[in-house]
């Protein structure tokens, strides 16, 4: 299987620390840790009557937060510079499912 987490802004090392609790709790997750820019809608409003709204987009940092289970797990995202392997069997303190973390994705993502 396979789990996203997108986050913007301060948000961001909470999607990180989710990942880590995740690990830590089910064996043989796989990590991917991805940073990119995201684009925020503002629409600012007039104060004057007769104008127009005006909408526009602004980057803001985001990061993107991949579980993957090992059966799931393929070349490219070992090759992804964000990649961590799983936690030794040692580390992971109880069992799990897959099936136990959110997926979540919003938003547009660039590269």
């Amino acid at each position: 299987g396979r789990a996203t987490l997108f986050a913007t802004g301060e948000a961001a090392a909470t999607a990180i620390t989710a990942l880590e609790v995740a690990r830590r709790l089910i064996p043989g997750i796989h990590g991917v840790i991805d940073f990119g820019t995201a684009f925020r809608k503002l629409t600012f409003a007039p104060t004057e009557a007769g104008l127009k709204e005006i909408d526009a987009s602004a980057p803001v940092p985001a990061v993107r937060v991949v579980m993957v289970t090992a059966s799931d797990v393929t070349d490219a995202d070992k090759a992804h510079p964000g990649y961590s392997t799983p936690l030794p069997d040692s580390h992971v303190e109880a069992s799990a499912s897959m099936a136990a973390v959110p997926v979540v994705m919003a938003g547009s993502w660039t590269e």
